[in-house]
């Protein structure tokens, strides 16, 4: 918890078709029931056309499945394979756009589906007529049932006569675990995953929504492990782990609930310590619930306890936490991040992101931290900067690290759309904090896009180097306006006076919180800024003092800046420059 409350609040189905089959009537005369079935015989080797074909199939009422297959970008022009338990099988053929359509007359349900693509089989499920999508997801669901049956998905698709299948709510029991993994992604994308079904929902592959987790989220099923991971599109470039389980794990059991459960009862427990003693709890009250080896953003256990007891970030009576939705999930080494929603009385409601691990010797999960030694924030988008010489508007990456003065010696970054890469931050020191930053919020020879994968070699005091990736989940383009001063001479910044400033809001992202800065250059290379003001999300107008130099120095340039940060982590900056 860096710290817990203050740097990390933010201000963000199935219709079973029942497949009736058609039961022919009895006849005494023998002739029709074989002229019949010559018929049958007839029309099955005949049947083709619309892009599909069934072979032996039992007569039955007429349905049909589509759908759309992708891994991000359309599967196209792809033939589909689909089989039934009893064997029945057809076919069909994806269009450009990765969309397919098949008629499953006479199947009975559930019908597998597969289609085959560069890098292997890809499998799914239709339980009822309707939307049956293909994709990495569908096929990490339909394939842990079958592992966990002892089956092979290969062997028992290809295999002749019945073959076992799973039921529709083993099936909905799966694809809700699987979701609830890549719930925080499905979020971030615009995809609300209380009402999103991996396999029933219909999404085209266009590159927005879904299709954009699709694009970003590479799963990797082998002998031994179940892994999904972060991975820029472009290079291949992984950057996080957002799930990993042993390969025979059996998520239709759900044991991501358990961890929420433990969690929550940690979290309820730190409130109800925190609350008992208020702003003077001891740090070795809070002490158990932490693990012995916790790291978060630099920050150790004991430091970490005490920067949120601190008076500026002390969050008040807590009177409500707990899980709200899991960002990532390591079944394998027992660590878990969640989001969290908290209420206390200082901080109001909101939310914040959490690693925990679990103890096996406590049996309860601690506080674990995201395992970094340095605090760190990318923070992609556009900036706009009014001075005398007109408007310029240029792409930015704001690039912002911190650590303990003296605990790091250097920082680099590396990345797409960089002027250098690696790119060198510079650093600037505050009392007990050293601040690594690219000067000018880092413009770029391209615009960043989501999926890129930044990172950031940390080198330490003792030289030893850490890499750290971090992937962009959102950006803008989108430029914001400013008023209230009167115009861009000095005597207009009314340096040591209040100035009013006004800006407007953006309408493509939510707000996460904004900031009004300042600064001051003088003609003896003196640099002084106002403390940073914090206005409301929702404000629209504030005032600062630039103030007056400190060294003898007459101004030469000043400015203020509005900085709005949304809840994605995009940015869009204005600065308005007096000179």
């Amino acid at each position: 918890m860096h710290p817990i409350i203050a740097h990390a609040f933010s201000y963000e189905k199935h219709n079973i078709l029942d497949f009736k089959e058609v039961i022919m009537r009895q006849s005494n005369m023998v002739k029709w029931i074989a002229a019949g079935m010559l018929m049958m015989v007839f029309f099955a080797a005949c049947k083709s056309g619309g892009g599909n074909s069934a072979s032996n199939p039992p007569a039955s009422g007429s349905t049909t499945v589509s759908g759309t297959a992708a891994t991000g970008k359309a599967i196209a022009n792809t033939t589909v394979f689909l089989r039934d338990e009893s064997g029945h099988t057809a076919t069909s053929s994806t269009d450009a756009n990765g969309k397919y359509s098949v008629n499953m007359s006479g199947f009975s349900t559930p019908v597998l589906l597969k289609i085959t693509t560069t890098n292997g089989d890809l499998y799914g499920i239709a339980t009822q007529s309707g939307t049956a999508n293909l994709h990495q997801f569908t096929d990490l669901i339909i394939r842990n049932w079958y592992t966990v049956q002892g089956f092979s998905i290969e062997t028992e698709f290809v295999k002749a006569g019945s073959i076992s299948v799973p039921s529709k709510a083993e099936i909905d029991t799966i694809e809700s675990v699987v979701r609830q993994m890549i719930g925080s992604w499905l979020s971030t994308m615009g995809v609300d995953p209380t009402a999103f079904s991996l396999i029933t929902t219909s999404f085209n592959a266009d590159g927005s929504g879904f299709d954009t987790v699709l694009d970003l989220l590479k799963v990797t099923i082998s002998s031994t492990s179940i892994s999904i991971m972060a991975t820029d599109p472009n290079t291949g470039l992984a950057a996080e782990t957002v799930a990993a389980l042993p390969a025979g794990a059996d998520l239709s059991t759900n044991p991501l609930q358990s961890a929420i459960d433990g969690v929550n009862q940690t979290l309820t427990a730190w409130k109800n310590a925190i609350n008992a003693k208020g702003a003077s709890t001891p740090v070795t009250d809070l002490m158990p619930f932490y693990a012995s080896n916790f790291l978060n953003d630099g920050l150790d256990a004991s430091t970490d306890i005490a920067d949120t007891l601190s008076a500026n970030n002390f969050p008040g009576t807590i009177s409500a936490i707990g899980v709200s939705k899991i960002v990532s999930y390591d079944g394998i080494n027992k660590t878990i991040t969640v989001e969290c929603e908290a209420t206390s009385s200082n901080w109001g409601t909101g939310s914040f992101e959490e690693s925990f691990i679990y103890d096996a010797v406590q049996t309860k999960w601690l506080f674990y931290g995201n395992q970094k030694t340095v605090y760190l924030q990318l923070r992609p988008g556009v900036q706009k900067t009014i001075s005398t010489s007109g408007t310029t508007i240029t792409n930015i990456l704001s690039v912002n690290a911190e650590n303990t003065a003296g605990a790091i010696s250097q920082i680099a970054v590396s990345g797409p759309g960089l002027l250098t890469n690696p790119t060198i931050l510079s650093k600037s020191s505050n009392g007990s904090t050293d601040n690594f930053y690219i000067p000018n919020n880092g413009p770029l020879s391209s615009p960043v896009t989501v999926g890129s994968v930044y990172t950031f070699y940390v080198t330490r005091s003792d030289a030893t180097v850490i890499a750290y990736a971090e992937m962009i989940k959102a950006t803008t383009s989108e430029t914001l306006n400013i008023s209230g001063p009167a115009g861009h001479t000095i005597a207009d910044a009314h340096i040591g006076s209040s100035i009013s400033v006004n800006w407007t809001l953006p309408t493509s992202f939510h707000v996460n919180y904004i900031t009004l800065v300042g600064w001051v250059n003088d003609s003896n290379g003196g640099f002084q800024q106002p403390p940073y003001i914090n206005p409301d999300i929702a404000a629209t107008s504030g005032s600062i003092t630039l103030p007056q130099p400190t060294n003898g120095g007459t101004v030469t340039n000043a400015g203020i800046a509005i900085f709005i940060t949304g809840t994605k982590g995009e940015q869009s900056v204005v600065n308005y420059i007096f000179e």
